[in-house]
């Protein structure tokens, strides 16, 4: 039986969120005052925020609500995004953790961030040709 993958649950705003844990180089407090920035939503009160590498040597923070853990996850709770639902979905968002039986978005943070600097994502530079 497969370990499975290490998940780091965040909240942001009501809602929970997944993302791949080494995607996370460290968990910091977020410091009074700091612009929120999410195209996931806008924070309660943005009181941590992750630093994310963006794939090219640069670190960016996202800032979130509450970090709940890391958790070891059974591949099989990780499912991709139906098809249909690939268009619908903030960008960044590549799939679902089946967490506590709830269908839970998993993030792609270094997309996410890539995006926010104006970068496009891998989806937009395969679609564009």
């Amino acid at each position: 039986m497969s370990a499975g993958e290490a998940i780091l649950l965040f909240q942001l705003g009501p809602r929970l969120y997944a993302t791949r844990a080494a995607a996370v180089v460290r968990i910091e407090r977020a410091g009074p005052g700091e612009a929120a920035w999410s195209p996931l939503g806008p924070p309660f009160a943005a009181a941590r925020r992750l630093l994310v590498g963006d794939g090219q040597g640069g670190l960016h923070a996202f800032p979130v609500d509450a970090v709940l853990g890391v958790r070891q996850v059974p591949a099989a709770d990780l499912r991709p995004l139906p098809p249909l639902a690939e268009g619908l979905v903030a960008p960044g968002v590549t799939g679902l953790l089946l967490w506590r039986g709830a269908p839970t978005p998993l993030v792609d943070l270094p997309t996410l961030v890539r995006r926010r600097d104006g970068a496009p994502t891998r989806a937009e530079r395969s679609r564009d040709g």
